[in-house]
């Protein structure tokens, strides 16, 4: 493992003054200006299926009553906070912590919607990280992610305006870190630093993410390489493709459904 990431201090984190990009706003009228609306916001359904899926399973199989709000999962998007209650509720009652960790292995491709395709087929993983940047909101509404350089060593941070349960974070995490391996389709070295100390089952984050560094009491969630990887190219770059789906990608406006305008509403409006 390189120098750089082997020796990384999660102190370094603190130094970072990542900016935090609100991106679910409502009109408040008092003050003429949308504010975040934690309660509200939404996750892409395709995002977290694999979880979901593997709650009910686990909840089916105890005999527990499935939530009505999951005979909608064919929606595109669903309330984050209360899917996220649901479910560590349901981690909780079967002394399944590790739930989320456990979901990465039902991970398929293209479960990160238009965000994820674009970002495959970028040409380097430093253009496939700014393309998550930038269009995280279209999948998760809460999250805003961002990559920092320092020197040798390159830091990509996961936040959340509303913070997730542990187990939503072991897996929106162990999702980038998946994705990020899969686009490079070659070894290499990563070090994934969690927000928080280290959980009692900390050796499932072993198995869930092999050949992977782990790390705890981080200020944030973040994954850590080499700033040079940035720089390679990846398995599935298509340049024409890319362009494509960044287009396709820029007129989808996130979670529009949830927005509310002041006045007559104006699809679009800002």
């Amino acid at each position: 493992m390189p120098a750089a990431i082997q020796s990384f201090d999660e102190k370094r984190l603190r130094s970072i003054d990542a900016p935090f990009v609100c991106h679910f706003r409502q009109y408040d009228p008092a003050q003429q200006k949308r504010v975040f609306a934690a309660r509200t916001a939404k996750v892409s359904t395709g995002v977290i299926r694999p979880l979901l899926e593997l709650a009910l399973n686990r909840a089916a199989d105890r005999q527990y009553a499935r939530p009505i709000w999951t005979r909608s999962l064919e929606a595109q998007r669903i309330p984050l906070e209360r899917a996220g209650r649901w479910i560590e509720e349901v981690s909780s009652t079967l002394r399944e912590p590790a739930l989320g960790l456990s979901a990465l292995t039902k991970l398929e491709r293209g479960a990160g919607d238009l965000p994820e395709l674009a970002a495959e087929c970028a040409q380097t993983l430093g253009d496939a990280l700014s393309v998550l940047t930038r269009y995280v909101s279209i999948l998760n509404e809460a999250a805003s992610f961002h990559l920092h350089v320092q020197g040798e060593t390159a830091i990509f941070t996961m936040q959340y305006r509303s913070l997730p349960s542990r187990v939503l974070r072991d897996f929106f995490a162990g999702f980038v870190a998946l994705a990020v391996r899969r686009w490079l389709g070659v070894p290499t070295d990563l070090a994934l630093h969690f927000a928080g100390p280290r959980p009692a089952y900390g050796h499932a984050y072993r198995s869930a993410l092999p050949d992977m560094s782990i790390g705890f009491a981080a200020p944030c969630d973040a994954l850590v390489l080499s700033a040079s990887t940035l720089r390679l190219p990846l398995l599935l770059a298509d340049a024409k493709r890319h362009a494509f789906l960044l287009g396709i990608t820029n007129r989808v406006q996130p979670f529009p459904e949830s927005r509310v305008w002041p006045g007559k509403a104006t699809p679009g409006a800002r």
